[in-house]
């Protein structure tokens, strides 16, 4: 906790505006430092304690804080004057990511490049062991937080925003925190490969004169939406989507022409920066995104060139490689080589590469189900269960793909499902269940028909360490121990922190 000095008087609540000298103890789930501030408000002297997140801050820093924000006990701020500064801080590498930037003048892509990667990692651990310890868990269970292979350009995906300028001109990059229409244009981006981030930066000069116009508030007629690229790790093979609006006309050049003629030309040009980047790309296409009041969003696809997939291949210690078609609607993991640690920990908390493996393995909220291709060679049978139709399509795929005909996937709410009996048969016979769930975990009846099941070990896969710490305690109220857990740093330079947990069977 910062520390506290005897509260201030203050003739009313916080605004923007007003400054405060504050001293930071944590981070918070976005890697925004946190203080307390106590003041003693109004003529009545109220204590009040109030919460102030501030970007760019480090936990034991202190400094002067101007107020942004306010909502009720919660207030933002931004760094006025750094007055002792964290030995943990470094600079950024990025031109991008200045930490002491107005708000909207920084982007959004990275929040810690102002930390050490080393120190990032022992905060995320540090949160997760905090939040496992609130809830009454061994803080003890939670391991060293596994780096990944690179720190740096390890994003094989990354979408690109439109957006006008303040002098009407178009630009590309990524939105500024809390900024959902600006966007600030980027000359690199150090999350993807050099040749993608040189490209992207001569995109951005390519813009500026043709007289294109983004799709948002100040321009509603505009016709650019964003730009999505992909690369395979280890096939050398990009894909690029451009999304605009479904207009059938479109500005270029000063002049309106046919959309289909515009997107053609741009892709072409885009095309052609990748080549010079050194960045060709495979798979080229055109998305239009149709929003009207009144009916369903549609999004109208239309390859225009090479390939229609991305292919890339996963290669998990314990299993053979994984060989994947990728669409651009599909899901696949944005860090491969940290995923790559992520499954081979699934299948070694698992149990399944000891012994004879299992007889079947569950692969709840299974995606696209890579989890459940990772432990195919290990099982009799694996189960998969997807609410998504695509991404269990998807899945499907996948094992045809790879030759895996003892998996098999099942569309439809997982707490539904399991409430229909729709593995009841299999009852007896599942020996791992593996969950992957959305941020908000375990939901509704969901965890108590898995908290049922006799299986001998369960592996939970978590995103979000709050909803992992308060599932962990109540499925601990229903029988199970959290035996281990292991953090993966999957994205450097983000508060974003992974986690592989193992719970067995209480008294197992």
């Amino acid at each position: 906790m910062s520390a506290v000095s005897d509260p201030a008087h203050h003739p009313r609540a916080p605004r923007p505006g007003d400054t405060f000298p504050l001293t930071f103890d944590a981070l918070d789930a976005r890697g925004d430092a946190t203080a307390r501030l106590h003041l003693l408000v109004g003529p009545q002297a109220t204590p009040r304690v109030f919460r102030v997140a501030v970007p760019g801050a480090l936990p034991g820093e202190r400094a002067e804080v101007r107020i942004t924000r306010r909502h009720r006990d919660l207030l933002s701020g931004c760094v006025v004057r750094l007055e002792a500064p964290s030995a943990e801080r470094v600079p950024p590498r990025c031109a991008h990511a200045h930490p002491w930037r107005l708000p909207g003048e920084t982007c959004g892509g990275c929040s810690l490049q102002h930390i050490d990667a080393a120190d990032q990692r022992r905060h995320k651990g540090n949160r997760l062991r905090a939040l496992f310890e609130a809830r009454g868990l061994d803080p003890a269970v939670v391991q060293a937080v596994v780096p990944p292979p690179d720190d740096w350009r390890y994003r094989n995906k990354m979408e690109f925003s439109f957006a006008a300028g303040e002098d009407g001109r178009p630009r590309v990059g990524l939105h500024p925190p809390g900024y959902r229409h600006d966007v600030l244009a980027l000359r690199e981006c150090l999350l993807v490969s050099t040749e993608l981030s040189t490209w992207l930066g001569r995109v951005n000069d390519w813009l500026t004169g043709t007289g294109l116009e983004p799709f948002g508030p100040r321009t509603p007629d505009g016709w650019l939406r964003h730009v999505m690229t992909r690369e395979g790790r280890r096939t050398d093979e990009r894909m690029m989507e451009l999304v605009t609006t479904a207009a059938p006309r479109a500005k270029l050049l000063g002049g309106e022409h046919a959309a289909e003629e515009v997107a053609e030309t741009v892709v072409r040009r885009l095309a052609d920066l990748g080549r010079e980047a050194g960045a060709p790309f495979t798979s080229i296409w055109w998305t239009r995104h149709d929003a009207q009041r009144g009916r369903p969003t549609r999004l109208i696809e239309r390859h225009l060139e090479g390939t229609t997939t991305l292919r890339e291949i996963l290669e998990v210690p314990g299993t053979a490689a994984l060989d994947f078609a990728i669409h651009p609607r599909a899901f696949f993991q944005p860090n491969p080589a940290a995923a790559e640690l992520i499954y081979a920990l699934v299948l070694k908390e698992s149990g399944l590469l000891e012994g004879d493996g299992a007889r079947v393995a569950l692969d709840l909220y299974c995606g696209t189900g890579t989890i459940a291709l990772v432990l195919a060679n290990h099982a009799e049978r694996v189960v998969g269960m997807e609410l998504q139709p695509d991404a269990v399509r998807n899945a499907e795929a996948g094992a045809t793909r790879n030759g895996l005909a003892n998996v098999s996937f099942l569309e439809g709410d997982v707490g539904t499902l399991l409430e229909q009996g729709a593995v009841a048969s299999l009852q007896e016979e599942v020996d791992v269940i593996v969950v992957d769930p959305p941020r908000a975990g375990l939901q509704g009846e969901a965890l108590a028909h898995v908290a049922a099941f006799a299986a001998r070990r369960l592996v939970y896969v978590s995103c979000n360490p709050e909803a992992l710490a308060r599932d962990a305690a109540l499925l601990r109220d229903r029988g199970w121990s959290l035996v281990r857990a292991t953090p993966v740093d999957q994205f450097p330079q983000t508060a974003h922190v992974e986690t592989v947990a193992r719970f067995e069977r209480q008294g197992a």
